[in-house]
């Protein structure tokens, strides 16, 4: 792990971070919030350097890996957030868990916002995965092409991503 440190801790910083902020759905004034970082880091960071590891161990390029993105908004979006389900707060049926309010109205069907899912699953794939994926092997170009993390602990980070994302999406918050 010594040798890929800064490689690891980029990647974690950059995804923990970026993905929020750039895109404004979490202001700056939020991330001083310990319990914001902490599911940042967990949502972002440890899963995006897991997916990486995956990504790495079967030697798929940067399509690859930005489909493996798109797989992981349902992760993302569809068990932490919750954001892909759709919830209604009032009798006119408004919408209240979409950070996009543009794609509230945009091809709900069964429960899911097909707009918003869409749309989601195309920035994650690209601006939460692939981009700061390709940042870190830029910036490391010596640890591009081999795994950071040996199978036991990318397992157990598997195996913690999947109790976190199943703990959330059954738990209470909307």
């Amino acid at each position: 792990y010594r040798t890929h440190i800064r490689p690891i801790l980029g990647l974690i910083i950059l995804t923990t971070l970026i993905p929020e902020l750039f895109t404004a759905s979490t202001s700056i004034t939020a991330f001083q919030s310990p319990a914001v970082i902490w599911g940042y880091f967990m949502g972002y960071g440890v899963a995006i350097l897991f997916l990486r590891e995956i990504a790495t161990r079967f030697s798929l390029n940067y399509g690859g890996i930005f489909i493996l993105g798109m797989a992981y908004s349902f992760f993302n979006e569809g068990f932490l957030a919750k954001t892909y389900l759709i919830f209604h707060d009032d009798p006119v049926n408004k919408l209240i868990n979409l950070p996009v309010d543009f794609l509230a109205d945009l091809g709900n069907f069964f429960g899911l916002n097909f707009g918003f899912t869409i749309t989601s699953a195309l920035w994650h794939g690209m601006g939460s995965v692939l981009i700061p994926i390709c940042i870190v092997h830029y910036l490391y170009p010596q640890s591009a092409t081999t795994t950071w993390l040996n199978k036991w602990v990318t397992g157990v980070l598997g195996v913690l991503l999947a109790f976190a994302g199943t703990t959330t999406f059954f738990g209470p918050e909307k």
